[in-house]
């Protein structure tokens, strides 16, 4: 008995997942949302940590309310620069 030839099966590897429609969903804008702000947060620390840490920024009133109250050392006449 001849042998019974059949075509070869093809498959068409031009489809992929990444080639669908992407809805972002909230729930997927949240997890990429809290993911950066992890990793933004890490890189910060890894940076801080090799480099010392950044010295906070204090505001010109509290500079000057201290200056006052070193000089006259008055909390009343100097309160108004502290608030």
């Amino acid at each position: 008995m001849p042998e019974k030839k059949t075509m070869p099966l093809i498959i068409d590897h031009t489809k992929h997942l990444s080639d669908l429609p992407n809805k972002p969903s909230l729930l997927q804008t949240m997890k990429e949302g809290f993911g950066l702000g992890i990793g933004s947060s890490l890189g910060h620390r890894l940076v801080d940590s090799i480099l010392g840490q950044r010295p906070v920024p204090i505001s010109n009133k509290l500079k000057e309310f201290e200056k006052c109250m070193k000089e006259y050392d008055n909390e009343k006449l100097c309160e108004k620069l502290n608030n």
